[in-house]
């Protein structure tokens, strides 16, 4: 093992029997132990050392190398902060369901390799240096939301003694209502984004241009809000980004575009339509209307004759039934831009921890260092990694 370690220090990216060319011109004996040659360190060897590592179990032994490093640099760890990556993997995937093993397969890919089977590395790292503390492979296909639920029944009351952090921080998967009650139950507090999907967030971002947002610092202001979501007291950040509104706006010209060309393309196809009753014709209206995020109608439902034969019809002819079909004009209320306008760039951090001690700055503060996980997984994923 202590060879594997010092070749990864800058040999990485190569297969095991060329472990012995690494350590050709270096002091084995010194390094590794007396009476050690670098023949000896072959791929039976190293092949020997990870199938122990393996029956050890790899997350286990990690969290203790992780713990002990960070004893060792007397770092203060105040937050541990918890992501997940994927790796895309060039072989044959794998139907071994057993527990105990990760399954190779086609997910979600953060690598926009969709074409590509892959497996998912769960990360927890320190706040401080962002030293990974923790680290548990999972399948391709696994849910984020669902691998964070289980890394929190099963590890984060071990990570929090040895580390003896204050907040678990992550990403929105690990806002789940479960997840959150069994965080809460360990006494662990949490700072995690919220969901915008859920029914609360949205009413409460849809109040924004009411609200009293509060400088929080350069490009952000914010407004607290008082939650009890899935059971737990909380206290809520909504957060307006100046960054992310400049980004958002870009995106929602082309949002509204792209929509009010499919609404048009759908009004179109309901003109075409023909109803038995004018009841029948509004309901389609009202249904189609529904649909619609960006644009409105100014429409009728018109009488249309319909004739025993095709053509004119002659003269004093009268029709067999009586159609009903839908026409109208579309546009786009320029309030319906500026409600839009005004929900971009908010988002939504929650934290168990409603003392007064944590402020609006402190609990972003807390939250943006989240990238510490990021730049450990750009590492992993570098090439000479």
């Amino acid at each position: 093992m202590t060879a594997m370690v010092l070749n990864g220090l800058g040999f990485t990216g190569r297969t095991l029997h060329m472990y012995s060319e690494y350590f050709r011109n270096k002091p084995v004996d010194r390094l590794i132990g007396e009476g050690v040659l670098p023949e000896h360190i072959n791929d039976d060897a190293l092949g020997r050392c990870l199938d122990s590592l393996y029956e050890y179990g790899v997350s286990n032994l990690y969290q203790q190398l992780g713990e002990a490093v960070v004893t060792k640099l007397g770092l203060a760890t105040e937050a541990l902060h918890l992501d997940s990556t994927s790796f895309h993997y060039d072989g044959q995937a794998t139907e071994d369901d057993e527990p105990r093993h990760i399954r190779i397969a086609r997910g979600y890919s953060r690598d926009h390799r969709p074409e590509l089977n892959q497996v998912i590395l769960n990360l927890i790292c320190e706040n401080q240096s962002g030293i990974p503390v923790y680290m548990k492979p999972a399948s391709g296909n696994s849910n984020d939301m669902e691998g964070f639920k289980q890394i929190v029944k099963a590890h984060i009351g071990s990570l929090k003694a040895a580390q003896a952090s204050r907040y678990l921080v992550a990403d929105a998967a690990l806002y789940v209502k479960e997840t959150i009650e069994d965080l809460d139950a360990q006494g662990q507090l949490f700072i995690t984004r919220v969901p915008q999907t859920l029914k609360e967030a949205k009413a409460l971002i849809k109040q924004a241009p009411t609200l009293m947002f509060t400088p929080i610092s350069q490009g952000y202001e914010g407004v607290s809000y008082d939650s009890e979501y899935g059971g737990v007291k909380q206290k809520w950040l909504l957060i307006r980004s100046e960054q992310a509104y400049k980004r958002e706006q870009h995106n929602l010209n082309k949002r509204m575009l792209k929509a009010g060309e499919q609404a048009r393309k759908d009004f179109k196809l309901l003109g075409q339509q023909r109803f038995a009753c004018a009841q029948d014709a509004q309901t389609a209206l009202i249904k189609w209307q529904d649909k619609q995020a960006v644009c409105n109608v100014n429409a009728q439902v018109t009488e249309v004759a319909v004739y025993a034969s095709a053509g004119r019809p002659k003269l004093g002819e009268l029709p067999t039934r009586i159609e009903y079909q839908i026409t109208g004009n579309l546009y786009t209320p320029l309030a319906s831009r500026q409600s839009a306008l005004e929900q971009l760039g908010l988002f939504i951090i929650a934290t168990n921890d409603v003392s007064e001690g944590l402020d609006m700055a402190s609990l972003l503060s807390s939250y943006k260092a989240q990238q510490n996980v990021e730049k450990g997984f750009r590492f992993l994923k570098a090439p000479t990694s």
